[in-house]
C-alpha cells in the first residue's frame, strides 16, 4: 500500500471560523459587486441552484451572471446572517446560515428571509465554492 503525505485535519474551531469568515467575505463581495474577488473563491465547475427557480447555473461565468442579475433587480438596504452551521470532513465543508434582507424592487420595500447553503473544498490554501443554493422562506 502506497503511503502519501498525511491528510491535513480540518475540523477545529479555527477551521470552522475560517469557513464562516469565507462565507461572510463572499457575501460582502457580492453586495459590493466585487465579482473579480468572488471568482477567486469559486471552483471552475461551481454550481448554483437559482433561488425560486428550477434552473441551475454551472461554471464561474454563469454563477456570476445569476448573482449580478439579483442585484440588478434589487437595491439591498440591509442584509444580515445568523445561526451558522458548519460541517467539516477533511478538505470538504458544508456551511449554512439564516439570512434576512431588506431591499427595494420596483419602487417597493420588501423583506426576504431564508437559508443560504454552501459546499466548499479546501484547495490551494483557500476554501473554494463548489455548490450554492438559497432557500427563500418569505
Amino acid at each position: 500500500m502506497k503511503q502519501g503525505k498525511p491528510r491535513e485535519k480540518r475540523n477545529s474551531n479555527k477551521d470552522k471560523r475560517g469557513i464562516i469568515n469565507t462565507v461572510q467575505q463572499f457575501i460582502q463581495w457580492w453586495l459590493e459587486e466585487d465579482y473579480s474577488s468572488l471568482r477567486t473563491r469559486m471552483a471552475d465547475n461551481v454550481v448554483m441552484c437559482i433561488p425560486q427557480s428550477r434552473q441551475v447555473a454551472q461554471g464561474r461565468e454563469s454563477v456570476q451572471e445569476v448573482m449580478q442579475s439579483i442585484l440588478k433587480e434589487r437595491r439591498i438596504k440591509r442584509y444580515s446572517e445568523t445561526d451558522f452551521h458548519i460541517w467539516l470532513e477533511g478538505n470538504q465543508s458544508i456551511a449554512y446560515y439564516r439570512y434576512a434582507m431588506e431591499y427595494e424592487q420596483q419602487n417597493q420595500s420588501r423583506t426576504e428571509t431564508g437559508v443560504d447553503f454552501f459546499v466548499f473544498k479546501y484547495h490551494e490554501r483557500a476554501w473554494q465554492l463548489l455548490w450554492r443554493t438559497v432557500y427563500v422562506a418569505s
